[in-house]
């Protein structure tokens, strides 16, 4: 992460951490000289400490999204939160003038670590700049800016960690909670690699979790030729055209699931007398919207 900070004014969306170390940094001593403004915070829960900082920072803020747009002057958004309603103002802000940049948890402290990078750099222009400066001063200086990376290489190294180990504990409580389920259930991924297959699944069609996860084969245990999961149409995020092509009129939206497409089909290799499913297949979202997998519940009607 690398751009010119210099005369920015910029608005914050998102009170909740770490929108207040944000917001230190960019009104602090250290970038005084690249006269950043913060023009705003906005955030629709009036009492995050971001939105508490600010105030006693005497920055304005507000709960109504649509006041970002009204700014004069404004040249970046930083985002960090996602919610429906923000979506679709941010829809009307000229990206040709105005840059939006994403903060998720990792950018956010990519961010911050570039923006601690660039007080260093002013600082040490500065002593730099000291017509009295002499090489012992000058050996101490680099020593101080080398301690001073790495340190921040450090933050950023402990947080990855931390982030990684928060992780995998996510996905061992997800995976209990997709084992547990009654409900025949099975994940696939954005590259359409079977991830999860529940008990209840394996009971239903007879195959084992172990023989399909790992693989792209989660359409086996349904069909005698390969083709596309409703959970593999939803991956990649195939037109209603091709929705048709392979489910003819058997499916439809979802009433209840949004971006969700249900059917319900006989599957004639499940069972000794084949079987009636139900199935609905919903997308799985990143924090900024991007379709990073499905999950499709399936539901025996033949009972």
């Amino acid at each position: 992460m690398n751009f010119n900070l210099k005369g920015l004014k910029i608005v914050i969306i998102g009170g909740s951490d770490p929108c207040g170390e944000i917001l230190d940094i960019l009104t602090g001593q250290g970038l005084k000289e690249l006269d950043v403004k913060v023009l705003m915070v906005a955030d629709t829960l009036k009492n995050t400490r971001g939105v508490v900082h600010a105030k006693t920072l005497g920055i304005p803020t507000t709960t109504d999204y649509a006041e970002v747009c009204g700014l004069g002057g404004l040249d970046l958004i930083l985002k960090l939160k996602n919610d429906e309603i923000l979506a679709c103002m941010l829809e009307k802000v000229n990206t040709e003038r105005v840059s939006i940049i994403d903060l998720d948890s990792y950018r956010a402290m990519a961010f911050i670590s570039f923006l601690k990078t660039e007080e260093e750099k002013i600082r040490v222009r500065k002593k730099i700049g000291d017509k009295d400066i002499c090489r012992e001063d000058l050996v101490a200086l680099f020593d101080s800016f080398s301690d001073r990376m790495i340190k921040i290489s450090d933050e950023k190294n402990v947080y990855l960690k931390t982030e990684r180990e928060d992780l995998i504990e996510m996905e061992k409580e997800l995976s209990q909670v997709i084992q547990g389920s009654m409900i025949p259930t099975f994940i696939v991924n954005n590259e359409h690699i079977l991830t999860h297959w529940n008990r209840a699944c394996e009971e239903l069609t007879g195959h084992a979790a172990y023989e399909l996860v790992g693989t792209d084969r989660q359409w086996v245990p349904f069909r005698s030729a390969k083709r596309p999961t409703m959970a593999d149409i939803i991956v990649g995020q195939m037109s209603e055209e091709d929705v048709r092509k392979y489910y003819g009129s058997a499916w439809r939206k979802s009433k209840i699931i949004n971006e969700a497409y249900e059917a319900e089909e006989f599957f004639p290799h499940l069972g000794e007398k084949g079987k009636w499913i139900f199935f609905t297949a919903a997308p799985i979202k990143s924090p900024d919207g991007k379709i990073i997998g499905a999950i499709e519940t399936l539901r025996d009607q033949s009972e």
